[in-house]
């Protein structure tokens, strides 16, 4: 079901036209769920004063709702067509060429930076108090923001337009470090404007050529751009200044910065990378190859510098970077990749929920516009709807499930000896793991099985009924890593339903 809706913005001088929603097949849910996002971005859209937002909900590799909040310079509605500037939302594109290349054997994520660009190893100053016994920049360094160089948010936003010269007298004036190089995350967009350096030095090519040459074409993001669209179509960058609009500075034109965040797009556009990028989960299934392996798009998406803890509304998160992607990990919603976007006129964000298709994206032209929020709420919002996992069952854990259902609900010596490994004795033999199944299960037994949660292949939570309606059970286990269906460790956990509403 595709849900569409527009309203404009309710902070705008524009007369307010009615919400327009089509819905392409029946379904209470499906209504409901677009209408409540479509609430998110016009709260958003009010709060951080946005002259337009466009978003799309995309579940499956498709778009099952989207909308759009105000209107363009010229009057119009935005469109999931509409082109935004998606500044380090270009991130991703830039890492994902680095993989290739290494897959392709022109690189290592090891190499020196300035093995290849030797203007470069002006980064490794002894009057640096973080270079006497640090190690050199490597492209790893710079992929997973560990180089140690000094945020420079949103001061490099402003060079996009620099030349190959200009730029080469900056980095080589690049000398302020915020700690050792790998010691550390330090978001850098210095770092990735040094990696299109290391792209153009080895290929002889601009990595603009190159990211359009493998990416854009082969997957069809045929509105995605490195230079400002030449229809009407696009959002013109704004500011919100003395309670008013005002129009940003002319965006500046493609330079030697781009690889950092020059990239402009559409929603429908980034819903297809997005999709795409997250198609590579599970493991097992057969590689397509080209533009880029599945392997390679799991490990642009795993996490490699651990950032800290943060929290969005009462709740508390771990968040890092992996490759040109940011990774959080959520109590509700688990593991999540994202990147977002800002520059003067100019707020986007991607998000979506690792390995189970769904994901949300959203654009508004006023500067730094914290759209990463709104898809926050987005998946939030729908949440209870959505699978936990897409994961494939392995047939090791459906045995393991079957074995270890029907150990606790009619304890057998002999099959508990078969079904663990000796560990789980030794830590608390079978007549006290009887007597606490008995007591912690009191008149919950037999348990009856819901659902299986693969969590890999070696672990599960598996989801039970009880004859009590008030009562679930979970039971999650993990199995030996030798080829038997072996259970090395389980832990029961009682939910009464009551005290989750």
């Amino acid at each position: 079901t595709h849900t569409h809706t527009h309203t404009q913005s309710p902070k705008m001088s524009v007369e307010s036209s009615p919400s327009m929603i089509q819905v392409e097949r029946d379904g209470e849910r499906e209504r409901e769920d677009g209408s409540r996002l479509q609430g998110l971005a016009e709260e958003m859209a009010a709060t951080a004063h946005c002259p337009s937002l466009s978003w799309a909900l995309v579940v499956g590799g498709k778009i099952a709702h989207s909308g759009g909040v105000g209107t363009l310079h010229d009057g119009s509605p935005p469109t999931l067509d509409t082109v935004y500037r998606i500044a380090s939302m270009t991130k991703s594109f830039t890492a994902s060429l680095i993989l290739s290349l290494r897959d392709e054997g022109v690189l290592t994520l090891d190499t020196l930076v300035e093995d290849v660009v030797p203007e470069l190893s002006c980064l490794h100053l002894p009057q640096n108090r973080h270079s006497e016994d640090a190690p050199k920049i490597s492209i790893r360094h710079l992929l997973r923001m560990a180089s140690g160089l000094a945020t420079d948010d949103p001061e490099v936003d402003r060079y996009l337009d620099a030349s190959y010269d200009e730029m080469t007298e900056r980095f080589q004036r690049a000398q302020r470090f915020a700690g050792s190089p790998g010691t550390l995350y330090e978001y850098s967009n210095l770092g990735y404007s040094m990696l299109g350096r290391v792209v153009q030095v080895l290929t002889q090519k601009k990595p603009q050529e190159l990211i359009t040459e493998r990416f854009l074409v082969p997957l069809g993001l045929t509105r995605t751009t490195w230079v400002k669209p030449t229809d009407e179509n696009w959002a013109r960058p704004m500011r919100f200044e003395d309670h008013v609009h005002k129009p940003d500075l002319e965006p500046l034109a493609d330079g030697e910065v781009a690889p950092m965040g020059g990239l402009w797009s559409t929603v429908r556009d980034i819903s297809i990378w997005a999709s795409w990028l997250d198609s590579a989960f599970p493991a097992g299934e057969k590689d397509e190859g080209a533009p880029l392996s599945r392997s390679s798009r799991r490990e642009l998406q795993t996490m490699q510098s651990f950032g800290g803890l943060a929290k969005f509304e009462h709740q508390s998160y771990s968040f890092g970077y992996a490759f040109g992607l940011g990774v959080q990990l959520y109590p509700q919603l688990g593991s999540v990749v994202a990147h977002s976007g800002g520059l003067p006129g100019y707020g986007t964000n991607m998000r979506w929920l690792s390995g189970r298709s769904v994901v949300a994206i959203a654009f508004a032209n006023v500067t730094y516009a914290p759209m990463s929020k709104l898809t926050l709420k987005m998946l939030m919002s729908i949440y209870p709807s959505l699978p936990l996992s897409n994961r494939p069952i392995h047939p090791s854990l459906q045995k393991g499930t079957d074995s270890l259902l029907s150990l606790i609900n009619n304890w057998d010596d002999e099959l508990a000896h078969s079904l663990f490994t000796p560990n789980v004795e030794l830590d608390s033999d079978f007549p006290h793991r009887r007597a606490a199944i008995a007591k912690t299960l009191d008149g919950l037994l037999p348990l009856r099985l819901d659902r299986i949660e693969p969590l890999s292949d070696a672990l599960a939570v598996v989801h039970t009924r009880t004859p009590k309606d008030d009562f679930l059970v979970k039971i999650k286990f993990y199995l030996s890593p030798i080829n038997e269906v072996a259970v090395q460790a389980y832990y029961i956990t009682v939910v009464d339903k009551n005290k989750l509403r």
